[in-house]
């Protein structure tokens, strides 16, 4: 079973093989030059701030501890803005 140091070793590889699909997935969309739209912005900003996270956040500073906390309350905050910006394209003409 998986505890205490294991455990947050495991969770950062994991989170880091994430964030290498997320950022290949990116520039795999960015070479084929396509034309930007909500979902390609929202899903670009996810793939940054969770890189960001992985780099600079929580495992750096103790994963189980107020560390955490403060990255928990950064997702939610960070995940209302995307759901703002996807509610807010929403209410966009739709081109026919």
């Amino acid at each position: 079973m998986l505890r205490g140091e294991l455990l947050a070793k495991v969770l950062f590889a994991t989170e880091l093989v994430a964030a290498f699909i997320g950022t290949v997935a990116y520039f795999s969309w960015r070479r084929r030059r396509e034309t930007s739209t909500v979902t390609t912005t929202c899903t670009s900003i996810v793939v940054a701030a969770h890189l960001g996270v992985t780099v600079a956040g929580s495992y750096r500073f103790g994963l189980f501890g107020q560390a955490w906390t403060v990255t928990q309350w950064g997702y939610a905050l960070f995940y209302a803005v995307i759901i703002l910006l996807q509610a807010g394209s929403l209410w966009e003409p739709r081109k026919a």
